[in-house]
């Protein structure tokens, strides 16, 4: 079992209880596949430890020592990182790889519960949450119930595509060509739906990986 495998199967409990029920009663249609399941959320998880580079660990090292320091000194921190490398907001942190903005967003379309003093401290609760193994799989559950809503509005059912949810989901409710009725996969999406899924479906059902 490789480092990243076993990041998962320490946390697998976490994945079977960050599955989700997609929110259905405002869509203009039917959705073939009315959950978003444990072995995509954890697939996704291990495509993006594996992707995990030494920027990667600088960013979320550096964030969370920015979450201990008093107010003076964690905004000068995000200032001196916005500096060097982007906006605290637009920066990618923790297992789920996601930016403290698409927390917000799925704050503000009720798919997270909003936190007591969100409004005060954003981005302090937003990187807290990425940095926890336990709330990314929870996060990684919402954003893609996000991404089957968004398209499901726009006419399209993409809830039975595994392989085209890990494909959006490192690039964004959409990509080029918008909401479509022929969205292609990408090789990441692909690996995700298929060997990625196998692997992580194994390890939650079966508590290893099969020789």
């Amino acid at each position: 079992m490789t480092t990243e495998e076993h990041f998962i199967y320490n946390y697998r409990e976490a994945f079977i209880r960050a599955v989700r029920v997609i929110k259905t009663a405002d869509l203009p249609l039917l959705l073939e596949q009315g959950e978003v399941s444990a072995e995509l959320i954890g697939a996704i998880m291990l495509d993006e430890l594996q992707r995990r580079d030494w920027l990667d660990h600088i960013q979320d090292i550096e964030s969370r020592f920015l979450n201990s320091y008093t107010r003076p000194l964690k905004n000068m921190g995000r200032w001196l990182l916005s500096r060097m490398l982007k906006p605290i907001d637009d920066i990618s942190l923790g297992p789920a790889q996601m930016k403290p903005s698409v927390i917000e967003d799925l704050i503000q379309e009720k798919l997270v519960a909003k936190p007591e003093n969100w409004d005060n401290q954003k981005i302090d609760i937003s990187i807290k949450w990425l940095l926890d193994p336990q709330k990314s799989a929870e996060l990684i559950g919402a954003r893609l119930e996000q991404i089957v809503r968004h398209w499901a509005k726009g006419g399209v059912d993409i809830s039975n595509k595994p392989e085209i949810l890990g494909t959006l989901y490192s690039i964004g409710l959409v990509g080029r060509a918008g909401v479509n009725n022929n969205p292609q996969a990408n090789e990441r999406g692909e690996r995700i739906a298929n060997e990625l899924r196998k692997k992580v479906r194994q390890i939650l059902v079966e508590g290893e990986l099969m020789s």
